[in-house]
C-alpha cells in the first residue's frame, strides 16, 4: 500500500495543480486618469501598461473590474462594461462607469485573460463627498463666455491654430437662456502640455458639422490673453481665465454636455473622442 500511495500521489497533485502549471499570472499597471470623482455614478477613464510602461491598446479580451471601499473590501462590486476609446492620432484610453456610495479611498481591481494567461492590476482613487467641478445633475454655472466675430478677434480669445468661428459665436448665458443644448469645452490648444487640447477642439468642430443646427458648441480658452502669450512666446505672462476658477477646474481639457434645461448630463475630464461625446448627444431625449 505504501508503494501504491507513493506512485499515485504526484499524479494526483498534478491533476489538482494543473491550472497553476498551465496558466500564468501576469501583473499589469493601471493608471486612472480622473482626479475629480464624487459620490454617485462617475466616468472613470484609465490606461493599462505592461511592466515596462508600454501601453496595452484595444484588447480583444473581456476586461473585468471589481471595486470596493478600501477598509471594507470583503465584498467587491463587479463591473464588466468597459469600452476602448481610440484617439485620433495615436493610442487611446479605456472608460467605464462606477457607482460610489460613500466618500473615501476606493480600490480598483482589473483582470482579463489573454492567450491562456491571467492579467491583473490594481489602483486606488479618492472619492469626494462632492466634486469640485460641476457634476452630472448640477445646473451649469451661469457664466458668460467670450465671443468673437472675426479671425482677428478670435485670436485674442483662443490659442487655436485654425479656429472654427462657430465655437466662439455663442455666449453660454445666451445659449442657456434660449434653451439650447450646449457642448462646452475648456482647453488651451496652443499651450497644452498633454497635446490633446488641439485634437479636442477639432473634435468639437467635427461634431458641429453634424449637430450645430440644434446644439451650440463653445470652446473656452484656459488663458485670458493667448494672443499676448503667443506674441511673447512666454507662458509666464499667461493669465488664467476667470471662468476656469468659477467652474473650479484644476486640470484640462474638460468637456461638458449641457441639456436644453441647463443641467449637466455628462462631464469628461481629459481628452474625449467624438464617438463618446456623440453617445451622450444621441442619448438626449430631444433625439428620441
Amino acid at each position: 500500500m505504501k508503494f501504491y500511495k507513493l506512485f499515485y500521489l504526484p499524479v494526483f497533485l498534478l491533476i489538482i495543480l494543473g491550472c497553476s502549471i498551465t496558466e500564468k499570472q501576469i501583473d499589469v499597471k493601471v493608471r486612472l486618469l480622473a482626479t475629480d470623482i464624487g459620490v454617485g455614478k462617475a466616468r472613470l477613464p484609465f490606461i493599462i501598461s505592461d511592466e515596462n510602461n508600454n501601453p496595452i491598446y484595444d484588447l480583444n479580451s473581456k476586461i473585468y473590474i471589481e471595486y470596493c471601499k478600501e477598509e471594507s473590501c470583503l465584498k467587491k462590486i463587479l463591473q464588466e462594461d468597459v469600452e476602448w476609446r481610440e484617439w485620433p492620432i495615436k493610442g487611446g484610453i479605456y472608460t467605464t462607469y462606477l457607482t460610489f456610495n460613500q466618500p473615501g479611498f476606493w480600490k480598483i481591481y482589473l483582470s482579463y485573460t489573454k492567450d491562456g494567461n491571467n492579467y491583473n492590476g490594481e489602483a486606488a482613487i479618492l472619492v469626494k463627498s462632492n466634486t469640485e467641478a460641476p457634476n452630472v445633475g448640477d445646473l451649469a454655472p451661469l457664466t458668460s463666455t467670450r465671443t468673437a466675430n472675426t479671425l482677428e478677434q478670435i485670436k485674442k480669445i483662443s490659442s487655436a491654430i485654425n479656429p472654427d468661428s462657430r465655437l466662439y459665436a455663442n455666449d453660454l448665458v445666451d445659449s442657456l437662456s434660449n434653451k439650447r443644448p450646449v457642448l462646452l469645452s475648456f482647453s488651451t490648444p496652443g499651450f497644452c502640455f498633454t497635446r490633446t487640447c488641439g485634437p479636442q477642439v477639432e473634435a468639437l468642430s467635427k461634431l458641429a458639422d453634424k449637430y450645430s443646427n440644434i446644439i451650440d458648441f463653445i470652446h473656452v480658452e484656459i488663458f485670458e490673453n493667448p494672443d499676448e502669450m503667443l506674441l511673447n512666446g512666454d507662458y509666464s505672462v499667461g493669465k488664467q481665465s476667470e471662468i476656469v476658477y468659477l467652474w473650479e477646474l484644476n486640470t484640462e481639457p474638460w468637456t461638458f454636455y449641457i441639456d436644453e434645461n441647463g443641467f449637466i448630463v455628462e462631464r469628461f475630464e481629459g481628452f474625449v473622442n467624438i464617438d463618446e461625446i456623440e453617445e451622450s448627444i444621441i442619448a438626449n431625449p430631444i433625439f428620441q
